[in-house]
This record gives C-alpha cells, structure tokens and sequence, in this order.
C-alpha cells in the first residue's frame, strides 16, 4: 500500500446535505429581505412607511442583506479561495448597517417623546450625527 500523491493533494468537494440546506436557508432569508425592501420602496410615501423612517428601513434591510451573504463565506467547500477573507468583512459590514439605524431609530424615539411635542417627518440633525457616529463606532474592529 503506498501514498500516491492524489492521496495526498486536498480537494474540497461540495455537496454534503448541511451545505444545501445552508444554502436553501440563506436564499429565502435573502429573498425575504428583498421583498421587504422592495415593499418599502414601493410604499415609500405612505403615512406608516413615513412614520418609519424609510431611509433607516431601506438601510438595515441592505445591511440583513449582506450580513446573509456572509453565510455563503463560512462554506469552505463551495467557495474556498477568498471566503476566509471576506467572511469578517461580509458579517461585520452588514452588522453595522443592521445595526446602526436600529440605534439611530431608538435616539429618534427619544427625541420625540422629551424634546418635543410635535411630529416629526424629517430626521433631524442630532439623529442625523447619530448615525454617522453609530457607523463609525460599530465600524472600528
């Protein structure tokens, strides 16, 4: 019995069934989102989506949206050359643009309920600078 070298050469091979099943689950949740996001664009001037700071909607669903892609980086059989280099990038990216309107939405409530007694349409700019710093904080590795 001797070592041939085809024995000793690593090759991947896709296709075991957790693999398709990773696959199946991240598709849906991809197209779930994107239906989302396509809801919100359509009804974008309607008074609920308004009241929902769309802007913030569109942003996090872009953000579910690439922090699933990166479920695509953890299958080393399926994509192996350049998965362990963008996989930290896909997850983190798309948790800060999940994340950070989820933070601008709460200081945007806080607003609301004690600095002022009308309704807001707008994002004002305190949740403006809000933003750009959630971003920049949840940002930094």
């Amino acid at each position: 019995p001797f070592v041939s070298w085809e024995n000793r050469e690593f090759a991947p091979k896709f296709g075991s069934s957790y693999e398709y099943l990773a696959i199946v689950f991240t598709i849906l949740a991809i197209l779930n989102s994107i239906g989302w996001l396509i809801w919100v664009v359509w009804h974008y001037s309607d008074l609920a989506t308004i009241n929902g700071t769309p802007v913030l909607l569109i942003l996090s669903l872009i953000g579910t949206i690439i922090f699933y892609c990166s479920n695509f980086m953890n299958m080393p059989n399926a994509f192996y050359t350049y998965s362990c280099y963008l996989q930290p990038w896909f997850s983190n990216i798309g948790f800060v643009m999940f994340y950070s309107p989820l933070v601008a939405k709460i200081c945007l409530i806080h607003y609301i309920t004690f600095k002022t007694k009308k309704v807001i349409t707008t994002l004002p700019q305190a949740v403006k600078v809000n933003v750009k710093m959630a971003l920049f904080i949840f940002s930094i590795p």
